[in-house]
């Protein structure tokens, strides 16, 4: 007994055809990730189905604001403190 594919599961939890619930997550600014999560498969089959019907998402900067990262970031250009080296550390002496 085989898995039931993507598309039939998509076109059965929402009754239309899956392009079209692909492109209204695409024009409500959705991210891809809430996108797949939400119609239950992975966004590796996202994408796939995406280029298939050419369908595109916005970019992130223009993502409603449930899809963008909030909190605890490292902004871009933001040094990490990393744990010293121990080839860096200077010898204490006693």
């Amino acid at each position: 007994m085989g898995t039931i594919p993507a598309e039939t599961r998509i076109r059965q939890s929402f009754d239309e055809s899956p392009s079209r619930v692909i492109r209204g997550f695409a024009e409500m600014k959705m991210s891809k990730r809430l996108a797949a999560g939400a119609m239950g498969i992975t966004t590796q089959t996202l994408l796939r189905l995406c280029r298939r019907w050419k369908i595109e998402f916005v970019p992130q900067s223009e993502m409603v604001s449930q899809c963008k990262g909030h909190g605890k970031g490292w902004p871009k250009g933001k040094k990490r403190p990393y744990a010293p080296k121990p080839w860096k550390q200077k010898q204490k002496e006693v």
